[in-house]
């Protein structure tokens, strides 16, 4: 009856809930994933009549990652931004890791999307202790403003990245 299959039903998701939830946890335990939470410090911009703005920007705000790592992150930022939509972005990073004896690893940002939101790609330049094994290493990140000063970054990055930072 309804009644025997509902229950069966229900039997069959609670043991594959736990399992997926596992099998999920292992497909991404060796991904590195590090969240950066800024807020943008305008300078200055210059604007045209045709909808051209150049925009520099100094961002700072706090990071974490998943390997418990955390600290303090600064950049200089450049944007170019056609009728206020598309968008070039440059940047130069320099990140504190607090968790690490003051090793510090520095970054480019690289993204041609949407002013408010977008994905791009973070390239590590240069770092001391853990970080000098990922130099030349780029991970692809994604970012969303809220209430155009503040963003969430979300930077995922491989296996391979991952491993050498243990």
């Amino acid at each position: 009856s309804w009644v025997i299959w509902v229950e069966g039903y229900y039997s069959y998701v609670r043991f594959l809930i736990p399992i997926f939830l596992i099998f999920n946890f292992s497909l991404n335990a060796n991904e590195y994933n590090l969240s950066w939470y800024p807020k943008d410090n305008y300078f200055d911009s210059i604007n045209t009549p045709t909808n051209l703005k150049y925009s520099l920007i100094n961002t700072d705000g706090v990071w974490e990652d998943n390997k418990g790592s955390y600290g303090v992150m600064n950049c200089l930022v450049s944007l170019l931004t056609k009728n206020n939509e598309e968008t070039e972005l440059n940047g130069l990073c320099q990140a504190d890791d607090e968790s690490k004896n003051e090793a510090k690893f520095w970054v480019t940002l690289k993204r041609n999307s949407l002013e408010t939101a977008g994905v791009g790609k973070i390239t590590y330049v240069a770092g001391t202790g853990i970080y000098k094994k990922v130099i030349g290493m780029s991970c692809p990140y994604a970012v969303k403003y809220i209430q155009k000063t503040y963003a969430i970054i979300k930077q995922k990055c491989s296996e391979e990245f991952f491993n050498k930072l243990n």
